[in-house]
């Protein structure tokens, strides 16, 4: 006969071994907790990477490189690569100085048009001229003579820029140099500042210092009527880009 006391201690080792294999099953993971967790894992290792990257090592996600030049555009007339040639000496134009632009003038239309007057927040005035900067002996006489229909065919613009030299800032304007609007032919892009014997566009008497990457803003008014706004840079380098492409609008002119 088994005994009170045996009896006793039998199901206490019974009620021991019931509550241990409860525990053990509070701790046994079923297959979705075991997918649940290693996905917690993983994304845990995601955050901590991103952590590190975000440090004072992590690279610029965003880099804008220097824009030498700018393009605009009104209707089916724009400007490609516009922007104040480099300074022939040091780093600025000083203030009274005059300042000569680089840019490219393009009409996308069917008929022709005029570039007639330009003007600037950083300059008096403005200087447009067919054949070179003033003080050269290229440069045109009399607007009359340079407003002619056999002058303005001959300032017509093939898309090439030529690299015999370019308008000088230090050269001082003519008293008799008359602004003379600059043609621009239907379906073609006209070169201007590239060339000690083409089109030039100066500011004159500079109001304020130009350094290099600084911007001034620029109004462009054609014969059509458009106008082109833009904030033009001082270049840094002082070399003519290739001719930009010209699409004839259909619905230009």
């Amino acid at each position: 006969m088994v005994s009170e006391t045996q009896r006793r201690t039998e199901g206490r080792s019974q009620c021991s071994t019931r509550h241990g294999l409860r525990r053990a099953g509070a701790f046994r993971l079923t297959g979705a907790q075991r997918v649940l967790v290693g996905i917690a894992a993983a994304a845990s290792g995601v955050v901590l990477l991103a952590g590190c990257a975000a440090g004072k090592d992590a690279q610029t996600v965003e880099q804008k490189p220097a824009i030498d030049g700018v393009s605009a555009d009104s209707a089916t007339l724009g400007i490609r690569d516009a922007g104040v040639a480099t300074p022939e000496t040091g780093t600025s134009y000083p203030v009274g100085s005059d300042a000569p632009l680089q840019l490219y003038l393009v009409n996308n239309g069917t008929a022709d048009d005029k570039l007639t007057a330009v003007s600037s927040d950083a300059s008096a005035s403005a200087l447009l001229t067919l054949t070179g900067p003033p003080g050269t002996s290229s440069t045109s006489t009399s607007a009359s003579e340079s407003a002619s229909p056999s002058a303005s065919g001959s300032a017509s613009a093939t898309g090439s820029a030529s690299t015999s030299g370019s308008a000088s800032g230090s050269a001082a304007p003519s008293a008799a140099a008359t602004s003379v609007p600059i043609p621009i032919p239907a379906n073609s892009s006209v070169p201007v500042g590239y060339s000690a014997i083409g089109p030039t566009i100066i500011l004159q008497h500079l109001s304020k210092q130009l350094f290099t990457s600084q911007t001034v803003q620029v109004t462009f008014t054609f014969a059509s009527g458009a106008t082109i706004t833009a904030a033009l840079p001082v270049k840094l380098t002082s070399g003519a880009p290739s001719a930009p492409t010209v699409d004839v609008s259909p619905t230009g002119g």
